[in-house]
């Protein structure tokens, strides 16, 4: 899908008076976008690169994340491990 606004860098740079509410709906998009894929099963993806150049937004506002080039796809075998490792350092 094309976002025609640009990017949220352009966004926030282009609408500076842009109100308090709507700021909100912008990061609970990309907070739900985020959670998405860090749940997303069998594997989450760990995009490693969030920032307002690569959060894209569309004509109606909505918000596209983009440039997945340092992202990560992690097994959840890989998660469990980590936390065991964790838990055994912390012990």
């Amino acid at each position: 899908q094309y976002a025609s606004r640009g990017s949220l860098r352009n966004v926030l740079d282009r609408y500076l008076s842009l109100d308090l509410s709507f700021k909100c709906s912008i990061a609970l998009q990309v907070a739900s976008a985020m959670a998405n894929l860090h749940s997303f099963l069998p594997d989450p993806i760990l995009h490693h690169d969030l920032k307002t150049s690569n959060v894209l937004v569309t004509s109606d506002w909505t918000i596209k994340l983009s440039d997945f080039g340092l992202s990560k796809i992690v097994s959840h075998h890989n998660i469990e491990d980590t936390n065991k490792n964790n838990n055994n350092n912390n012990n």
